[in-house]
């Protein structure tokens, strides 16, 4: 693809532009109203959007300006991305403004890709409305797409048999053949079940069939789904929670979102002085020093609030992330919390910290509330739970005794298990389970966390890998079942049943057809190959012989800048330095650095030095 159009929400869109940079040497344009009107100003283009070849423009924009909408769509691309696209709403009865737009977008650009970790947030009507901005032939009838969903069983069962490492019995041969129609396939199925073939000669006829599976069935090439059971690297979690006693008065009453938040429902100016969180969180930084923390709280007062109590009681100054801030203020605030010689130890990020950002470099996070969604709890997990992070994920979080933020802690822990690892299944659940979790959380009466199960809270010394509650499941105890332990038993026998049905069905297609050994092998192996030494060396060189000071500030990392006998300019290095990195592990950990390859503009300008 030559023309590339990325269509993202706005927060991500210096996220997205720098990424592209230092990934992949990639140069887009960000368009907005005065972006647009000076190009019409200076050139002759019949739309702004045709003075780059790539591209990058935030959703909002397209919606706010309808005029730029129709330019960009009179304006010829190879590629569309969206990101984030399970925000495009979809139902038989009405589609978004945002997924209309889309629409319009897929029927006229040939190439089509959609982002997003929740594909069935909004259920699987959503999903297959995505589906159909890929393939409206194809994905046209949603009765016929979950009809057919019903059959994907006995296809992964085929494939299953062709994986498998023993020989084909009779009655796998029988079962796999009743998915194939074509004659010479069948032959292939009788010919394996018969032992025709050498060893080599057999696994490359059962991956011929598998490719042929997986290409005709379920979505094929349109969808792929990555799991963390079919790619390796992703860290450990580790629960740490407090339990405390409720500072505040009764507020049953109030919708779910100010029972979660009780600071904001009159808006106390001073709530930081006797809610005992703050106390909590005073005695975690000092405890935690030398370490970077996250901090997610849900309203944005909540941490300017926080912010200034930190610093004038503590003398802590924190970073500050929230949806009022410009671009460029999230950018250099995120900046300054990756800084580990003169950054900032702890981050406060409002809701918008839990989508799109990426911080594995951390190892806590503090949850300061829950949020009343399963999906956006593991969102701001997500954060810190990613490839590239190197130790086990510490998640702290503080909760009021006897309360919806108790309960709400309770379902999400005991119910869906989701503080210790991904829960595919928890959306589905919490559709199915809202209305009667809403009803539990309104009530007064004590949740009762089982007091002999808790654990006691450690030293200051050995805080930092404590358990401040552990919880030890023990089924020689007898407690007094409640209607709420009896809801929480209800959720973990929804959560195992539809977990296994997620794996006997579509999503293990999905996962078999979204990583395909024997293609990931050759690239993995492309990428090895490209991973050596000589880069670097030459770099060095390069450096010295032009007067650019490196040194390495930690392991793999080197801070490049102009030195005072640089001789002349050097391409793409940066006045005030940069943090650079040419190694691949460490550059997937770091979204800071730039990672310098034989590719990158740096390294081929270089060499155009020497020529």
């Amino acid at each position: 693809a030559k023309r590339v159009l990325i269509v993202i929400p706005e927060s991500l869109t210096h996220q997205w532009m720098v990424e592209m940079l230092r990934r992949f040497n990639l140069h887009f344009s960000v368009y907005n109203e005065l972006q647009c009107q000076a190009i019409e100003e200076s050139s002759q283009f019949a739309t702004p959007f045709e003075s780059s070849q790539l591209a990058i423009v935030p959703l909002s924009f397209l919606l706010n300006n309808p005029a730029r909408g129709e330019q960009v769509l009179a304006t010829p691309w190879d590629l569309l991305v969206v990101d984030e696209a399970h925000h495009l709403h979809w139902s038989e009865e009405k589609a978004s403004a945002e997924y209309q737009l889309v629409e319009s977008l897929a029927k006229k650009i040939p190439g089509v890709l959609l982002l997003t970790a929740t594909p069935e947030q909004l259920g699987k009507k959503s999903h297959f409305a995505r589906l159909r901005l890929l393939d409206s032939n194809r994905f046209n009838d949603f009765a016929e797409f979950e009809a057919q969903e019903q059959n994907y069983q006995s296809i992964v069962n085929a494939i299953d048999y062709l994986r498998s490492e023993k020989p084909l019995t009779k009655v796998g041969a029988k079962n796999t053949a009743k998915v194939f129609t074509d004659e010479a396939d069948l032959e292939l199925v009788q010919s394996l079940f018969e032992q025709k073939y050498e060893e080599q000669e057999k696994w490359g006829i059962k991956q011929q069939l598998i490719e042929k599976l997986l290409d005709q069935h379920g979505t094929g090439r349109l969808l792929f789904r990555n799991t963390r059971s079919a790619i390796k690297g992703f860290p450990k979690r580790k629960l740490y929670y407090t339990a405390m006693e409720n500072c505040y008065d009764d507020y049953s009453q109030h919708p779910i979102d100010l029972q979660l938040t009780p600071e904001r429902v009159d808006n106390f100016d001073n709530w930081t002085r006797f809610d005992m969180r703050m106390n909590w969180l005073a005695e975690k930084i000092l405890t935690l020093v030398g370490h970077k923390i996250l901090l997610i709280a849900r309203n944005k007062q909540t941490i300017l609030e926080m912010a200034e109590t930190l610093r004038v009681k503590l003398g802590v100054h924190s970073a500050i992330f929230h949806e009022d801030l410009s671009l460029i203020e999230r950018d250099k605030a995120a900046a300054w919390f990756a800084d580990f010689d003169k950054g900032a130890q702890i981050m406060l990020c409002s809701e918008i910290g839990s989508e799109g950002r990426n911080f594995q470099f951390a190892h806590h996070l503090i949850l300061f509330d829950l949020p009343f969604n399963p999906d956006l709890l593991e969102q701001r997990i997500g954060r810190l739970d990613r490839i590239g992070q190197e130790e086990v994920i510490k998640i702290h979080v503080p909760f009021f005794e006897n309360t919806a933020s108790e309960k709400l802690f309770r379902w999400y822990h005991e119910g869906l298990n989701l503080f210790h690892k991904t829960n595919p299944a928890a959306y589905t659940i919490f559709k199915q389970q809202k209305e009667q979790l809403l009803e539990f959380l309104s009530q007064n009466n004590a949740s009762s966390i089982n007091k002999e199960l808790e654990g006691k809270e450690e030293s200051k010394e050995q805080a930092d890998i404590a358990v401040e509650n552990k919880i030890e499941q023990d089924a020689n105890i007898e407690t007094k079942k409640t209607p709420f332990d009896e809801f929480i038993k209800q959720t973990q026998e929804l959560s195992k049943t539809i977990n296994q049905d997620f794996q006997k069905g579509r999503d293990k297609l999905l996962e078999y057809n979204s990583c395909r050994p024997f293609i990931a092998e050759q690239i993995l192996n492309q990428a090895i190959a490209s991973d050596d030494s000589s880069c670097q060396r030459f770099m060095h060189r390069m450096f010295d012989r032009y007067g650019v000071d490196y040194e390495e500030i930690r392991r793999n990392i080197e801070v490049v800048k102009p030195g005072e006998s640089l001789k002349t300019h050097f391409p793409h290095l940066i006045e005030d330095g940069m943090s650079v990195t040419f190694e691949r592990e460490t550059a997937l950990s770091n979204e800071t650095l730039h990672f310098l390859t034989w590719e990158h503009p740096m390294v081929v300008e270089a060499l155009d030095m020497i020529t």
